[in-house]
């Protein structure tokens, strides 16, 4: 995960509850959109596993895991990773424990059962924490915008005017600058 609640309460400088389950709901689609955007999965290529014998099991009780030879790999505990080319589970997971013979993960959405029989990466991702910084500016953004993007409103006779420097899902131009180092060209 790119930010934690914690971090972004922090550079936002709230002190109170009131936001938190807004922020954890927001985390992950800011984080959906920031990717979408940058064309980019952040992940570190040297940490990774690229094999044809893996098995991902839903449990349906604790943690949803990935069974297969992990024996050199150095993925860490708490660890984010990122899934790729299988058919049902491709997706971001945080590791929850792990052995040379499996990994248990837990994500936002489910794992489902299924066994690959064709080459699967499973990348460890990497952030720069610059990063943290829009998230949290886009998060706040979301905490304070008005719908349909209003600059302005006037009652008598009434009249609104429409913001012009809106970019990708309403945030505005300045904000989307701080993700443009990291954009990635795509053919």
């Amino acid at each position: 995960m790119i930010a934690t609640l914690d971090e972004i309460k922090t550079i936002l400088s709230i002190t109170d509850t009131t936001y938190d389950t807004f922020i954890n709901i927001m985390i992950p689609v800011v984080q959906e959109e920031i990717v979408n955007y940058c064309s980019s999965r952040f992940t570190n290529q040297t940490f990774g596993v690229y094999s044809n014998a893996l098995v991902f099991v839903s449990d349906g009780i604790d943690y949803d895991y990935i069974t297969g030879d992990f024996e050199n790999i150095s993925f860490q505990v708490g660890a984010e990773i990122f899934i790729k080319n299988t058919k049902l589970n491709d997706g971001y997971y945080t590791i929850q424990s792990k052995t040379d013979e499996k990994i248990e993960v837990t994500s936002i959405g489910t794992m489902i059962s299924e066994t690959v029989s064709s080459y699967v990466n499973i990348n460890q991702t990497k952030y720069n924490s610059s990063l943290k910084l829009a998230m949290s500016y886009m998060i706040q953004d979301r905490i304070d915008s008005k719908p349909n993007s209003i600059k302005s409103e006037k009652m008598g006779e009434y009249s609104v005017s429409f913001a012009d420097n809106t970019n990708v899902n309403s945030y505005p131009d300045s904000l989307m600058s701080i993700l443009k180092p990291f954009r990635r060209l795509v053919w």
